[in-house]
């Protein structure tokens, strides 16, 4: 599943400001940098999913949690479930969200959500006093102790005005210019192209004025006007967005009503997609597993039969000459023209003779 834009943040956030003046009742830490938060509102709770790194959304698809809490989510359990939610907030129109909690103590709770995502717990001063990953840059150090520094950014964020656009513009295609200078979004970004009638592979040195007006235009009636929508294949959600994307004009479409519905639809999808795949993966392990078993017991076997045939091998050397001077006696007695039993007398006491069989048993050494 892909990750969400800074402007499907803002979005978010927007919505999420529902939550504002609930309570944290109970967190959990679902694994693999993903999250469920619950808060309690007047009559009723709400379930927050946070996908470090891809998404955050209210959810109404509950999934098992973990039986055994980690580490992770028993501290912060004991800091700040049964807080406050005083505030939510995109910080500087990045992908970064800070929610801001109080109770005996205040905190910050930060979802960095790009790249792998991370998870910070700041005390009131600004200190972090836990995170999920630590990391550290040339500008900021992410670890317990430190005191937190929002990452810098220094990307245009909407809304757009034609002289903003313009002094970004570079010999480079519009939509590469607009992609790692602006705060949008490429969907977006590449749907304002089509809809201003730019080319998104144009050279932005070539963007004449008119269509620099067309193309902030273009930017900030979809800023301005989010239509949250999903858009489905076969029946099933796969991808969502804020405004009616050109790129899906020959798919199935339909209209949510809200963004975090939108992108819980395809989360859901996603998730059962990977349900099956491990069930799958799990099902091959097993599989594998009896036949490595299968393997390595009949390694043990065939390692126990070798040894002894070794033993066998060693003793048979051990009493080679005694064998063939027994197989040359007989030899040299049946040129004799001596019957058989008069060549076992002869051999009495060394060894056993089968004469139908063909077979001469070696006696033990006493």
């Amino acid at each position: 599943m892909r990750s969400m834009s800074n402007f499907e943040y803002f979005c978010l956030c927007q919505e999420l400001q529902s939550l504002v003046g609930s309570r944290l009742d109970k967190l959990y830490d679902m694994g693999d940098g993903e999250f469920r938060f619950r808060y309690r509102l007047p009559g009723k709770t709400e379930d927050l999913s946070v996908k470090l790194g891809e998404r955050i959304h209210i959810t109404r698809y509950i999934r098992d949690a973990p039986k055994t809490p980690s580490n992770l989510a028993m501290f912060l359990r004991k800091r700040i479930e049964g807080l406050r939610l005083e505030s939510i907030v995109q910080h500087d129109f990045d992908r970064v969200v800070v929610f801001r909690l109080s109770g005996a103590l205040s905190y910050s709770l930060i979802f960095e959500m790009f790249a792998e995502g991370n998870l910070l717990l700041l005390d009131s001063s600004g200190k972090i006093l836990r995170c999920l990953r630590r990391e550290e840059w040339k500008d900021r150090i992410l670890r317990e102790g430190q005191e937190y520094k929002f990452p810098q950014s220094g990307r245009l964020s909407p809304p757009f005005s034609p002289d903003s656009l313009t002094q970004l513009l570079e010999p480079k295609s519009i939509i590469s210019v607009l992609a790692s200078k602006t705060n949008f979004g490429n969907d977006y970004l590449e749907e304002a192209c089509k809809r201003a009638g730019i080319e998104p592979k144009k050279n932005a040195k070539e963007l004449e004025g008119k269509q620099a007006e067309a193309l902030a235009e273009k930017l900030n009636e979809i800023f301005g006007n989010p239509t949250p929508e999903i858009y489905l294949k076969e029946g099933k959600a796969f991808d969502y967005s804020l405004s009616r994307l050109s790129k899906y004009s020959g798919l199935e479409s339909k209209s949510t009503s809200s963004f975090s519905e939108a992108v819980d639809e395809c989360a859901n999808v996603d998730n059962k997609a990977k349900a099956e795949v491990n069930e799958v993966s799990q099902k091959k392990k097993e599989k594998l597993a009896l036949r490595l078993r299968k393997q390595t017991e009949r390694c043990i076997e065939m390692q126990k039969e070798a040894e002894e045939l070794k033993k066998k091998g060693d003793e048979i050397y051990a009493r080679y000459q005694e064998v063939e001077g027994i197989l040359k006696a007989i030899e040299e007695m049946r040129k004799a023209k001596k019957g058989w039993a008069e060549i076992k007398k002869a051999l009495e006491g060394k060894c056993e003779i089968d004469e139908h069989t063909g077979k001469i048993i070696l006696l033990t050494q006493s």
